[in-house]
């Protein structure tokens, strides 16, 4: 079953798709993550080469996790300011 199908089966049940993983990597599939109707971004999206495309998918919805820092590469301010505001959550 693709990725997409078990996004969706789990957002029916209020759930999310949550991707750990430098965001870097995910820009391939960057357009594909942001049609899932519910996805979580784990850790700032890892480095700051991600950061880029932890910005794209937030617009599109996706909600970004400031957790893990000591596992995180960038500066965590920066990513953190970079994010819209309308995603944050405290």
């Amino acid at each position: 079953m693709p990725v997409a199908d078990h996004a969706a089966r789990a957002a029916g049940c209020g759930l999310h798709a949550q991707v750990y993983a430098d965001a870097a990597v995910l820009a391939p599939a960057a357009a594909a993550l942001s049609r899932l109707p519910a996805l979580v971004i784990d850790h700032l999206g890892m480095t700051e080469a991600g950061l880029p495309v932890v910005l794209d998918l937030a617009r599109a919805g996706a909600k970004v996790k400031a957790s893990g820092f000591g596992r995180v590469a960038p500066d965590v301010p920066a990513p953190w300011n970079a994010l819209p505001r309308r995603r944050r959550r405290r």
